[in-house]
């Protein structure tokens, strides 16, 4: 055999593919894990809108007429349902304060995950 002409052995080309095969497995790996990790952030940034907005909505009401309550919002149009609950504690921690809970909670492929935020509000007619 003429160890002077051009070209590749069998071995060498299926090391070759090897060394392929697993550098595209690790690359497919990667991008499935980026690609799930981006769905759970941008589900964690709707919560984090939704809460606001339940906080801003409440920053209009008058004081005296603060309540608890609850509802299910779907994300403009989209296939993702959050359950939102917020809890008004008047006269926490100090009179003519209410302390306010709210908590976001979701699925994402079958885990509950939730989100919970914690404001103060002051009567300031009182």
């Amino acid at each position: 055999m003429n160890r002077g002409s051009a070209g590749f052995t069998l071995i060498e080309v299926l090391v070759a593919m090897v060394i392929f095969a697993i550098a595209t497995a690790a690359t497919a790996s990667l991008m499935f894990h980026s690609t799930t990790y981006l769905a759970q952030s941008n589900e964690r940034s709707r919560a984090i809108a939704i809460a606001q907005q339940v906080v801003e909505d409440l920053r209009t009401v008058d004081y005296s007429e603060m309540e608890s309550g609850s509802t299910t919002v779907d994300w403009k149009g989209q296939s993702a349902f959050f359950t939102v609950h917020w809890n008004v504690d008047t006269d926490e921690p100090e009179p003519g304060m209410a302390t306010v809970a709210v908590s976001v909670s979701w699925h994402h492929k079958g885990e509950m995950h939730t989100y919970e935020t914690h404001t103060i509000y002051t009567d300031i007619d009182a």
